[in-house]
């Protein structure tokens, strides 16, 4: 099946962990575009400016929950007020170094969280995320 992601939107202020989903997912797939945000507040200002634009916009959000100013739950909140005049379904995966049973459990009610992956990204923990990604989302 062909690659279902060719858009990835990594959010998370740490700008090590940015660099190193770059890494593995251009290890992954070379043609990958990823776009990382150290910021919530400019990734949604993004999501807005390309919300009628679904070619440009992402197939895959990496969120960080644990941010300073806006945290990853604060982006789900606003992200959820854009779905409605977003045209493209995109898979949400949390990315967390949280230890927390809590935020496992806030993040599997969540209606816009389809994963939940540990930090640090992995080239294995990545795959699995396309495996799961490629059995919900069909070609179109």
């Amino acid at each position: 099946m062909k690659n279902p992601v060719q858009r990835v939107m990594v959010v998370d202020d740490d700008e090590i962990n940015n660099f190193l989903c770059r890494k593995v997912i251009g290890i992954y797939n070379a043609n990958t575009e990823v776009n990382t945000f150290i910021e919530a507040k400019t990734a949604l200002e993004y999501l807005k400016e390309k919300r009628s634009t679904p070619h440009a916009l992402p197939d895959l959000i990496m969120l960080d929950i644990n941010m300073p100013i806006v945290s990853g739950w604060e982006f789900l909140e606003a992200y959820q007020a854009l779905t409605s005049s977003i045209e493209k379904d995109i898979y949400i995966a949390i990315l967390s170094s949280s230890v927390y049973q809590k935020d496992r459990e806030k993040a599997s009610a969540h209606s816009s969280i389809r994963s939940y992956v540990s930090k640090p990204l992995t080239l294995e923990s990545y795959k699995q995320l396309m495996d799961n990604l490629t059995t919900t989302i069909s070609p179109s």
